[in-house]
């Protein structure tokens, strides 16, 4: 019995979401594991909901310093496993839904796949009106690699 010869398919460009859940850990893991050696160019994106930038601002600090922190929480934390594995990529906020922003960065980087864990800090909304992993699936214009959690 002769078997096919498998080809991985050439990654040139990952978006992926992350939020810090252990969903988005998944994705990274994944995303590490299976385009990372390689030359692909990774865009991490954290979209920051417009609604919970009202319900987040609280008296005292600044929506400035909000962001700026949230920034800070992407690349100095979330992102640090790219880091540590030596992978090309580039730390993006978003000021949309997460499915909306996710699908936007991949089309105006032309990415070859969006990739985002099945389970990440959704509320309430999410619940109600779907997750992120299943709208993008459903609306986004690239092909979109949704990690399950591990086991």
């Amino acid at each position: 019995m002769s078997a096919w010869p498998v080809r991985r398919a050439m990654i040139g460009k990952v978006v992926i979401g992350l939020d810090g859940s252990a969903g988005s850990a998944a994705a990274l893991d994944w995303v590490i594991a299976n385009v990372g050696k390689g030359d692909a160019e990774v865009v991490a994106v954290h979209a920051i909901r417009p609604l919970g930038e009202f319900l987040l601002d609280l008296p005292g600090t600044g929506l400035d310093d909000w962001r700026k922190s949230l920034q800070w929480e992407l690349e100095a934390r979330w992102c640090a496993p790219l880091r540590d594995a030596g992978v090309a990529y580039r730390a993006v906020t978003v000021d949309r839904t997460p499915a909306l922003a996710l699908a936007e960065v991949a089309e105006a980087e032309e990415a070859d796949v969006i990739v985002v864990g099945t389970q990440g800090h959704g509320g309430v909304a999410d619940r109600v009106l779907g997750s992120v992993s299943y709208k993008l699936a459903h609306t986004a214009h690239r092909p979109v690699l949704i990690v399950p959690p591990a086991p």
